[in-house]
């Protein structure tokens, strides 16, 4: 140790370490990932003077705050399937095998199987990909708390969407679903203060920070929110009225909810002249709410009837665009999706999510 090196407390000499680790070549991600693991749980960054390693992450590296967790998450990924062949050596590899990274037996037999797949070399991310779709179980429908009885929801956002639309929220807090739903949207993180307004009783009792209330009349003043960030319904075949009685796997929001829906309620309209329309007013009014420089994030998916795909996705966002937004861009994202009903073999395996801005200062 130097003459210098001795003033420093036990503290600062760690950050320094695991410091040298992040700033030569970011050798590996996963030996990254392990040093912001310990600078955050060992609270090193206060050693340096940042009251948080939030702010740490981003004064120090540029690094957003979502950008950091998904590196730790990925070393402790990697560590959890190397005994079952070599270490990941990219973050798509892990992303493929964040479905089951919460279900260590799951993860580690989707990473051996993908091995496999390889030949014993280094699987690409859609060899992970197919191996964890054949070791997951077929998921039952989401359901959520509502007093002492769970209420079923046919399209509650997919978890693994939560980190990505964090990401494009960054910077910008104050956020609102206007279809909440069951309240998906409070996970985003700690960093937001989230606000869902959901029509149906039912649904919106299921977080305490969503309200009853409608889409076409917001209960809040103008250019109140920072960001906008929701997932309309599709005006698929989930807005079939359909209330089986029997052992029927198909899903519709009336059949989940167990009652007809209220009549604005986009859950119960099929693509069309009338779904159009509620969007067109619904989105509207989202806009009043949302202040200039806001953020509007879409999360969107077209759907095959009768042989043709609806452009339910190009037409939301043309009509968001001519109410004043701009595009930035369109990230499109891989899904299972149901696999059941009259078009089980004609699906479209994407969906996208759209971010625009509204015009002004942020």
């Amino acid at each position: 140790m130097t003459q210098a090196e001795s003033h420093l407390t036990p503290g600062l000499l760690r950050l320094m370490e695991h410091e040298k680790i992040i700033e030569q070549g970011l050798a590996t991600f996963v030996e990254v990932g392990w040093s912001l693991l310990r600078i955050r749980d060992d609270h090193e960054y206060e050693a340096a003077g940042f009251t948080s390693f939030e702010r740490y992450c981003r004064e120090r590296w540029g690094m957003s705050r979502q950008h950091a967790y998904r590196t730790m998450k990925a070393a402790q990924t990697a560590e959890l399937v190397s005994p079952f062949g070599d270490t990941p050596e990219n973050e798509s590899q892990l992303r493929a095998l964040a479905p089951v990274c919460n279900e260590p037996e799951l993860a580690a037999q989707a990473w051996a199987d993908a091995v496999e797949d390889a030949d014993g070399e280094q699987p690409t991310a859609t060899q992970v990909a197919e191996a964890v779709e054949r070791v997951r179980p077929s998921r039952p429908p989401t359901k959520a708390k509502h007093g002492p009885h769970e209420v079923a929801h046919p399209a509650a956002y997919t978890l693994e969407l939560l980190p990505i639309f964090a990401e494009m929220l960054e910077g910008y807090p104050h956020v609102l679903d206007p279809f909440a739903g069951i309240g998906r949207i409070h996970l985003l993180g700690e960093s937001f203060d989230t606000v869902g307004v959901e029509l149906e009783p039912e649904w919106a009792a299921c977080h305490e920070r969503t309200l009853v209330g409608n889409a076409l009349a917001l209960p809040f003043l103008s250019s109140a929110f920072d960001a906008i960030c929701v997932s309309p319904c599709y005006g698929n075949r989930l807005a079939d009225h359909h209330d089986a009685q029997d052992a029927s796997v198909r899903r519709s929001y009336t059949h989940d909810l167990g009652r007809a829906l209220h009549e604005d309620n986009a859950g119960a309209m099929q693509w069309g002249p009338t779904y159009r329309a509620f969007h067109r007013d619904a989105w509207a009014e989202a806009l009043r709410v949302l202040r200039p420089g806001g953020r509007f994030v879409l999360n969107i998916k077209d759907h095959v009837r009768d042989g043709e795909v609806a452009p339910v996705s190009g037409w939301h966002v043309t009509t968001l665009i001519r109410l004043g937004l701009e595009l930035r861009y369109a990230l499109p994202l891989e899904v299972l999706g149901l696999r059941v009903g009259a078009n089980r073999d004609a699906r479209c395996d994407f969906e996208l999510v759209f971010v625009l801005d509204k015009e002004g200062d942020r």
